[in-house]
């Protein structure tokens, strides 16, 4: 279990960034087998994501992967949005391992998920 949390994801989640409330879209999921909740929060201009946010709780992983997610999300089109993949957010924490441990991988895809359906969201109501 010491591999999971690794020092990133402990200092993301002791010390999340972009956690905090923005106006704009958002879209809010919860895994209901562990208790984890995210909501993201987009604000988004000709199809860039000006600025982006997340709350929530639950695990060391879930709270990094949506730190790690909404800051590299800024300043992307939301085109780059809809096609990250859950290799990528993986890769970023350093654990590619948690690809073989279906409870331990829905924790970081979560706010994934979250931040592409409120993208998705946002696509289907623009009429930029």
């Amino acid at each position: 279990m010491d591999e999971i949390y690794s020092d990133l994801i402990l200092e993301l989640n002791k010390n999340p960034l972009n956690k905090r409330k923005i106006s704009g879209i958002s879209y809010k999921d919860k895994n209901p087998f562990c208790g984890d909740e995210i909501e993201i929060f987009l604000d988004i201009e000709n199809g860039i994501v000006k600025d982006i946010s997340f709350q929530g709780h639950g695990c060391a992983l879930s709270q990094a992967a949506a730190s790690l997610i909404t800051e590299f999300s800024k300043g992307k089109k939301t085109e780059e949005i809809v096609k990250m993949e859950i290799d990528f957010v993986l890769k970023e924490l350093g654990v590619l391992n948690l690809k073989n441990n279906p409870v331990r991988i829905k924790c970081v895809m979560l706010p994934l998920k979250a931040l592409k359906m409120a993208t998705f969201i946002w696509m289907a109501n623009s009429v930029e």
